[in-house]
């Protein structure tokens, strides 16, 4: 990949300047190679009509993804190989030995996987969120994924072979998207287009005050449906910050649980946690077994004054007066579970008016929309505050790693809810120690 500067100019080492732009002395030598021909009568099963538009594009597909396989090695990988080769076959011409064979010729098929190469550059030049021309490498990369499983769904697969060893099951796969041209394309390719990251802005803790007096003021100045959506927002930024949850995580709080469980006070002193709030997340989450119940406790209120169970029980007295005691905590326009985004407008715009009272908290040369985003900004936010409180490492990780792989082997809806409560009243003292010292 291209280095850029500030600006977003292309910066050129020396010699880089046809780098993925022209084949070197060798390439071939490390990695599968067909000409641009063969591949098109592999495909087609026809030579190409120059000037005729499908043809025309399919070659330019072709040479494109015969050069990134081909740039998966770098420059002096290529010439050194490229010298062991020389110096072999010298010696075999001096002894008179055939020492390495023929190259191909290579069925006639498209035993490369040319074909999801081509889709994946064609997907590649759609425009993405942060670029018009190009969508991100991991974005495209999807396309190998889709036609391996359509191969494994396949006839195709019948012949591949299984292995199993102990609790293990492994399979052979003839798949072309595992050969090793289409690794070599895709290795290639990565290089070529790099990884884009876009990650949302953290929310400062002084952000996340001013949100909650913002919320607060709106609250006492509405009614009826304005207030109600006031509440799911400002419950939803609340949480999210105070335990540290994704965006998208948020919603999937039990409301039946929340209710029994939003007030619990053990008053300091007699071996009791501080006050605190229950949150239950429910649903079934990638990686994991079964539908999964978490249950992460939350401190009332924060040492810097965020009043996350405030504004819970306010979400439950809403609820109650639509007359729900159950189901889904945050609800959309329908009833139905709110996605992330259905409180994206109401909380960036009082970023916005954060922004224009206090530049010296969120920088006016910042845009809001683009900047910040409801999946990670307040856990970032949540994360960096927690460090700056000195919270032990092993507690931030705790906290944050419900949803990991490790978090799969614990809680599973064999366990009923009050079950899972008084489990994690085990480890009361962790979480609490998190949320706390916000």
């Amino acid at each position: 990949m291209r280095s850029k500067d500030i600006d977003g100019e292309d910066l050129l080492a020396p010699g880089d300047e046809l780098r993925f732009q022209t084949a070197r002395n060798g390439d071939h030598l490390m990695c599968p190679f067909q000409c641009d021909l063969c591949h098109f009568r592999r495909l087609k099963g026809r030579d190409p009509l120059y000037g005729f538009r499908p043809d025309d594009v399919t070659l330019l597909c072709i040479r494109r993804a015969n050069l990134d396989a081909f740039w998966s090695r770098e420059p002096d990988s290529v010439r050194a190989n490229l010298r062991e080769v020389r110096e072999i076959l010298s010696n075999g011409e001096l002894l008179g030995i055939d020492m390495l064979g023929e190259l191909g010729p290579y069925p006639f098929d498209d035993c490369f996987g040319m074909r999801p190469a081509i889709a994946f550059l064609l997907k590649s030049r759609k425009g993405g969120r942060h670029d018009q021309h190009q969508i991100k490498y991991s974005s495209a990369r999807k396309v190998r994924s889709a036609f391996s499983n359509y191969f494994h769904a396949s006839k195709a697969q019948l012949g591949a072979l299984s292995f199993s060893a102990g609790k293990g099951h492994h399979f052979a796969s003839c798949s072309a998207t595992n050969g090793m041209w289409y690794s070599r394309f895709q290795d290639g390719v990565h290089c070529r287009m790099g990884d884009v990251l876009k990650q949302d802005m953290a929310i400062s803790i002084g952000v996340m005050l001013k949100l909650q007096e913002l919320f607060e003021r709106d609250y006492r100045e509405t009614s009826g449906e304005e207030r109600r959506k006031i509440v799911e927002a400002a419950t939803f930024a609340l949480i999210a910050y105070c335990i540290s949850l994704r965006g998208f995580e948020v919603p999937k709080i039990d409301l039946a649980a929340l209710w029994e469980n939003r007030v619990q006070i053990d008053p300091r002193g007699k071996g009791g946690a501080i006050a605190h709030v229950s949150v239950p997340l429910v649903a079934q989450f990638k990686a994991e077994k079964g539908e999964q119940c978490h249950i992460i406790p939350m401190a009332a209120e924060t040492r810097s004054g965020l009043k996350p169970l405030e504004w819970v029980n306010r979400l439950v007295q809403e609820r109650e007066e639509q007359g729900l005691v159950k189901g889904w905590a945050f609800l959309g326009h329908k009833g139905e579970q709110a996605p992330m985004n259905y409180f994206a407008e109401t909380i960036l715009d009082r970023l916005v008016r954060i922004q224009e009272v206090h530049p010296d908290l969120i920088n006016p040369g910042i845009n809001v929309f683009e900047e910040f985003g409801l999946a990670r900004s307040f856990r970032r936010g949540s994360n960096s505050q927690a460090q700056n409180r000195q919270v032990p490492a092993d507690v931030i990780n705790w906290v944050n790693r419900w949803r990991t792989e490790e978090r799969a082997k614990g809680k599973t809806s064999a366990s009923s809810m009050r079950v899972l409560y008084a489990e994690t009243k085990l480890m009361l003292n962790a979480y609490l120690q998190y949320s706390s010292a916000l």
